[in-house]
């Protein structure tokens, strides 16, 4: 049984078995109030990226849009916004 992962390495929770989660990740990008590319860690499976801005879930194909190795944001969060994700790894 794989485990959900977190950004801080440690575990949240289980799920079955080939399906491995990375939960609260930091994408990889500057939040300057200009840049709308980000960027994860890990490979992962299309459809399954999940962004939060501010603490807000963000509507796939509205507020953000992915890509193969992350995902682009409609608009550019602010300096001093919080961007995390959680995705499917392969």
């Amino acid at each position: 049984m794989s485990m959900w992962m977190t950004s801080g390495g440690g575990t949240g929770g289980s799920s079955p078995a080939g399906q491995e989660w990375s939960v609260n990740i930091i994408p990889t990008g500057d939040i300057d109030g200009v840049n709308m590319t980000f960027v994860v860690p890990d490979p992962y499976y299309s459809g399954t990226m999940m962004v939060y801005l501010r603490g807000l879930r963000q509507i796939p194909g509205t507020d953000f849009t992915e890509t193969a190795n992350g995902f682009i944001m409609a608009e550019p969060p602010e300096t001093d916004d919080v961007l995390i994700c959680d995705y499917r790894k392969i």
